[in-house]
């Protein structure tokens, strides 16, 4: 049986600051820095067998932020030496304020935490002068 076509409406993505684009690289590299990087970059295994992460960082592709890791395969089975791996993702939805999107361990995208705000943007309005909570939409399995 065929299948019934419809039409949608699908709004444009907002433009994103340049302002906006800076703040959130800035505060994201200095999160990869500070944490992310000193708690899941270890020494390469004894064992190696195991795929490892050598690098973190964070890249923007279209209107969409990244959260990426880096890893190296030195098994001698390994298809190739490195791997990349985007983790995380920020997506801008207007007016300072972004959506999250993440990977379970099962390669599922479980989350979309809406509401994540960077802190007052240069040229934002006062209502965002504090971070905003941030509310899952997620449902425990």
């Amino acid at each position: 049986m065929p299948t019934k076509k419809q039409w949608v409406y699908a709004p444009a993505n907002p433009k994103i600051p340049e302002a906006t684009k800076a703040e959130v690289q800035k505060k994201a590299d200095q999160l990869v820095e500070t944490f992310l990087k000193p708690n899941f970059i270890k020494l390469p295994p004894a064992d190696k067998q195991w795929n490892y992460i050598v690098d973190i960082y964070t890249k923007w592709y279209r209107g969409y932020f990244y959260f990426s890791s880096k890893y190296h395969c030195p098994g001698p089975t390994a298809m190739t030496d490195y791997f990349e791996d985007k983790f995380a993702r920020l997506e801008y939805v207007g007016d300072g304020r972004f959506s999250v999107s993440y990977m379970a361990a099962h390669r599922e995208v479980v989350g979309d935490l809406s509401g994540l705000h960077f802190g007052p943007m240069p040229g934002g309005n006062s209502k965002h002068s504090k971070p905003a909570t941030i509310k899952s939409h997620v449902e425990a399995p």
